[in-house]
Protein backbone atom coordinates (compact mmCIF):
# COMPACT_ATOMS: atom_id res chain seq x y z
CA UNK A 1 0.00 0.00 0.00
CA UNK A 2 0.93 3.33 -1.18
CA UNK A 3 -0.21 6.28 1.26
CA UNK A 4 0.42 10.47 0.89
CA UNK A 5 0.35 11.73 4.78
CA UNK A 6 -1.97 8.37 5.43
CA UNK A 7 -4.09 9.16 1.91
CA UNK A 8 -4.24 5.61 0.91
CA UNK A 9 -3.32 5.80 -2.80
CA UNK A 10 -3.40 3.50 -5.47
CA UNK A 11 -1.70 0.26 -5.10
CA UNK A 12 -0.99 -0.20 -8.88
CA UNK A 13 0.91 3.44 -8.97
CA UNK A 14 4.71 2.63 -10.05
CA UNK A 15 7.92 5.22 -8.93
CA UNK A 16 8.67 5.74 -12.75
CA UNK A 17 12.00 7.63 -12.74
CA UNK A 18 12.75 6.03 -9.44
CA UNK A 19 16.43 5.50 -11.51
CA UNK A 20 16.95 8.70 -12.97
CA UNK A 21 18.73 9.79 -9.79
CA UNK A 22 22.56 10.17 -9.11
CA UNK A 23 23.75 11.17 -5.79
CA UNK A 24 26.92 12.53 -7.86
CA UNK A 25 26.58 15.95 -9.79
CA UNK A 26 28.57 18.01 -11.84
CA UNK A 27 29.45 21.54 -13.36
CA UNK A 28 31.38 22.67 -16.64
CA UNK A 29 32.52 25.07 -18.10
CA UNK A 30 34.79 26.25 -20.33
CA UNK A 31 38.10 28.23 -19.88
CA UNK A 32 38.88 31.01 -22.43
CA UNK A 33 41.56 28.85 -23.53
CA UNK A 34 39.14 26.36 -24.00
CA UNK A 35 40.04 24.21 -21.81
CA UNK A 36 36.85 22.12 -20.62
CA UNK A 37 36.56 22.14 -16.63
CA UNK A 38 34.30 19.27 -14.97
CA UNK A 39 33.75 20.01 -11.55
CA UNK A 40 31.74 16.70 -9.95
CA UNK A 41 30.71 15.67 -6.28
CA UNK A 42 28.38 13.44 -4.31
CA UNK A 43 25.18 15.08 -2.79
CA UNK A 44 24.89 13.89 1.13
CA UNK A 45 21.48 13.54 0.73
CA UNK A 46 18.44 12.67 -1.55
CA UNK A 47 16.88 16.40 -1.40
CA UNK A 48 15.58 17.40 -4.52
CA UNK A 49 15.11 13.83 -6.17
CA UNK A 50 12.30 13.59 -8.04
CA UNK A 51 9.50 10.83 -6.93
CA UNK A 52 6.56 10.32 -9.80
CA UNK A 53 4.12 7.96 -9.30
CA UNK A 54 1.90 6.69 -11.78
CA UNK A 55 0.35 3.81 -13.80
CA UNK A 56 -2.48 3.56 -16.46
CA UNK A 57 -4.08 0.81 -13.97
CA UNK A 58 -3.62 3.58 -11.05
CA UNK A 59 -7.48 4.92 -10.72
CA UNK A 60 -8.76 7.01 -7.42
CA UNK A 61 -12.11 8.49 -6.93
CA UNK A 62 -12.85 11.85 -6.99
CA UNK A 63 -13.01 12.71 -3.44
CA UNK A 64 -9.53 11.45 -3.48
CA UNK A 65 -8.61 14.11 -6.24
CA UNK A 66 -9.88 16.78 -4.23
CA UNK A 67 -8.23 15.86 -1.05
CA UNK A 68 -5.10 15.85 -2.98
CA UNK A 69 -5.87 18.98 -4.41
CA UNK A 70 -6.12 20.55 -0.65
CA UNK A 71 -3.11 19.36 -0.16
CA UNK A 72 -1.47 20.77 -2.92
CA UNK A 73 -2.67 24.01 -2.38
CA UNK A 74 -0.34 24.95 0.97
CA UNK A 75 2.79 26.38 -0.48
CA UNK A 76 5.81 24.40 1.34
CA UNK A 77 3.68 22.26 2.92
CA UNK A 78 5.89 18.59 3.63
CA UNK A 79 4.42 14.98 2.99
CA UNK A 80 5.44 12.16 4.44
CA UNK A 81 5.17 9.04 1.63
CA UNK A 82 5.17 5.92 2.32
CA UNK A 83 5.62 3.43 -0.50
CA UNK A 84 4.99 -0.63 -0.65
CA UNK A 85 7.91 -1.89 0.76
CA UNK A 86 7.57 0.34 3.88
CA UNK A 87 10.45 2.78 2.72
CA UNK A 88 9.44 6.53 3.71
CA UNK A 89 10.08 10.24 2.24
CA UNK A 90 9.42 12.88 3.77
CA UNK A 91 8.61 14.78 0.54
CA UNK A 92 6.77 18.14 -1.38
CA UNK A 93 4.70 18.65 -4.41
CA UNK A 94 6.91 20.10 -7.36
CA UNK A 95 5.38 23.15 -8.14
CA UNK A 96 8.19 24.47 -9.98
CA UNK A 97 7.48 21.89 -12.55
CA UNK A 98 4.06 21.57 -14.76
CA UNK A 99 1.18 20.63 -12.15
CA UNK A 100 1.92 19.11 -9.20
CA UNK A 101 -0.44 16.16 -10.17
CA UNK A 102 -2.88 15.45 -12.74
CA UNK A 103 -6.12 13.40 -12.64
CA UNK A 104 -7.77 12.38 -15.85
CA UNK A 105 -11.12 10.95 -16.31
CA UNK A 106 -11.30 7.38 -16.49
CA UNK A 107 -14.60 7.84 -18.67
CA UNK A 108 -15.45 10.94 -20.10
CA UNK A 109 -19.04 12.35 -17.98
CA UNK A 110 -20.38 15.60 -17.81
CA UNK A 111 -21.59 14.79 -14.19
CA UNK A 112 -18.68 13.14 -12.25
CA UNK A 113 -19.79 11.91 -8.61
CA UNK A 114 -17.71 11.06 -5.69
CA UNK A 115 -16.94 7.87 -7.18
CA UNK A 116 -16.01 8.75 -10.70
CA UNK A 117 -12.63 6.93 -11.34
CA UNK A 118 -9.54 9.41 -12.72
CA UNK A 119 -6.07 8.39 -13.76
CA UNK A 120 -3.24 9.82 -11.46
CA UNK A 121 -0.05 10.97 -11.46
CA UNK A 122 1.39 12.20 -8.64
CA UNK A 123 4.43 14.63 -8.99
CA UNK A 124 6.57 14.94 -5.48
CA UNK A 125 10.33 15.88 -4.26
CA UNK A 126 11.91 14.31 -1.62
CA UNK A 127 12.89 17.38 0.84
Amino acid sequence: MITLEGLQLPNEMVWIDEFEWSKVKATTKRTIQGKFIVQEGQVPSDAGRSITLASDDAWIERDDVQTLQEMSNIPGRELLLTMHDGRTYLSRFRHWEESPFSAELLINTAYPNNETHYKLTLRLAVV
